[in-house]
C-alpha cells in the first residue's frame, strides 16, 4: 500500500533535483558566457 506513495515521492524528488541541476547548469553557462564576452 505504501509502494505507490514511495514511487511518487521518489519521482518528485527526481524532478526537483533535475530542476535544481538545470538551474545551476544555466547559471554556469551564463557565467562562462560573461567571462568569454569579457575576454573577447
Amino acid at each position: 500500500m505504501m509502494r505507490p506513495f514511495v514511487f511518487y515521492s521518489f519521482r518528485g524528488s527526481l524532478i526537483i533535483f533535475f530542476v535544481y541541476f538545470s538551474n545551476c547548469f544555466n547559471i554556469y553557462i551564463e557565467l562562462n558566457a560573461n567571462v568569454l564576452h569579457d575576454y573577447a
